[in-house]
């Protein structure tokens, strides 16, 4: 206990960080409400709800968000979660060279979510990357193409005012990211 004294705890915007030492990797710590939002008496989905300092509320969805992403892998042949991972690798590589905006991690997860899973089967892991971007990309061009896309809570949906992004940047990282992986030649 005497680790997590006043020196050893930080507050950030929505949560705490705990740093035993310098030697020790920091962990986040989410202070949060249990949420349910009620469709009668009895039935209700649960989730969390936060309070930033900087106002406002946030409501998650965790249980729903494992669940899908889960089932989504399963469906995938344990792809899905792999291609997330490469997608995000790429943008860091991306934003190391100056080549793109910080994309935000979540919204790159849920992009590959939206990707039908037909996307997820081919021979090589290179073919179904090249495919997941090109959906990715098609998909984001107009607001009509992706309206109905959604986080992978599968409650909330992904491009709407109350987002922090948009799916213009959506489509641009998509742009930059054919261009340098070379896909156009």
């Amino acid at each position: 206990m005497r680790a997590f004294t006043r020196p050893a705890v930080t507050r950030r915007n929505k949560c705490l960080e705990l740093r035993e030492s310098q030697r020790s990797l920091a962990a986040d710590v989410v202070p949060c409400y249990t949420y349910k939002e009620f469709y009668g008496h009895d039935t209700f989905r649960q989730g969390t709800k936060i309070f930033p300092d900087r106002g406002g509320e946030i409501i998650n969805w965790p249980q729903q968000h494992y669940e899908n992403g889960v089932a989504k892998n399963d469906r995938t042949r344990r792809r899905f979660k792999g291609m997330v991972r490469a997608v995000k690798h790429l943008e860091n590589e991306m934003l190391e060279k100056g080549l793109v905006d910080e994309v935000p991690s979540y919204l790159l997860e849920c992009l590959v979510f939206n990707i039908e899973d037909d996307c997820f089967g081919h021979d090589t892991l290179y073919a179904d990357f090249r495919c997941v971007l090109a959906r990715i990309y098609n998909g984001t061009m107009t607001d009509e193409r992706c309206n109905e896309w959604v986080e992978v809570n599968d409650i909330k949906y992904l491009f709407r005012p109350s987002q922090r992004w948009t799916r213009e940047q959506a489509h641009d990282f998509a742009t930059r990211a054919w261009t340098y992986v070379g896909f156009d030649n």
